[in-house]
């Protein structure tokens, strides 16, 4: 009874602070909006065109929320809109980036008609592999244990990885993720006129001048050299020095290549010699 009233207790703290938030801010009804897989470059990317224009950036909207909001959007239970006014204070910003936003678009652009948006796409094999590092996990098993499974930091990438809650579910971890690609890939192209796309191969070649570069098709000025910013790791930085023969194995790379390979193709990312 008593623990029962300590969690009624916290949550109505947890409401009154998000009321609080929610009244003393002022949402943003038109956000320039930057999302795409995770692990695609998309927190630097914000970040660094925010401070090269002066634009407040708002970095992974359901990070830290008690409540596990994304997973109810994915499964009906909840409706982007409500979700924004509910948490309206995370909406203020001018740059508003989450990953998961490309998942549920119809609903994300339903919601902010006249928004501006970018989506930043990846070799999936870097972004496979990035995501694993990300989450300590090899990229040459047939399949994940439950211990694995179980060290996941939360269960969004748990649903991630698993893929059946973002409709990408596949024969073993590797499959999943690499569907997801796809699914990501695939929903841009369904709405491609409403986003500017970035490559982060060509971003991380020149990364100021890919951002000045983007800020200007934003019709945003300019208003710092971000040069020296340009390095700086905004997350936990990913292992790409081992190749994706020695990461993946023979078995789970071509299977990378054989479920992604038709868009890698639109994309300019070169299969290799795996059969």
């Amino acid at each position: 009874m008593k623990t029962d009233i300590f969690k009624k207790f916290c949550w109505l703290q947890q409401q009154l602070h998000r009321i609080k938030k929610n009244i003393s801010c002022t949402m943003n009804t038109c956000p320039i909006l930057v999302t795409g897989n995770q692990k695609t470059g998309s927190t630097a990317i914000a970040a660094l065109l925010g401070k090269a224009t002066d634009q407040s950036v708002q970095l992974d909207v359901f990070y830290g929320l008690k409540e596990n909001a994304e997973e109810k959007i994915l499964m009906g239970r909840l409706q982007f809109a409500q979700f924004v006014h509910h948490y309206q204070y995370l909406f203020t910003s001018d740059i508003i980036k989450e990953p998961g936003f490309i998942f549920y678009w119809p609903q994300v652009q339903s919601f902010f008609p006249d928004s501006r948006s970018i989506c930043i796409i990846r070799d999936p094999r870097d972004n496979i592999r990035s995501i694993l590092n990300r989450l300590n996990l090899p990229g040459n098993l047939e399949r994940l244990d439950e211990d694995q499974l179980n060290t996941l930091p939360n269960r969004t990438w748990r649903a991630i990885v698993d893929g059946e809650l973002f409709h990408s579910k596949g024969a073993n971890y590797i499959e999943s993720l690499a569907l997801r690609w796809n699914r990501a890939a695939s929903i841009y192209e369904q709405y491609s006129q409403r986003f500017i796309l970035i490559r982060y191969e060509d971003f991380k070649t020149n990364k100021a001048e890919a951002i000045y570069e983007l800020a200007a098709a934003l019709n945003l000025t300019v208003t710092q050299d971000i040069s020296d910013s340009v390095n700086v790791q905004y997350q936990s930085k990913g292992n790409s020095e081992v190749d994706w023969l020695e990461f993946f194995g023979p078995k789970n790379l071509s299977l990378i290549e054989t479920t992604c390979g038709q868009k890698m193709l639109e994309y300019k990312y070169v299969k290799t010699l795996i059969s």
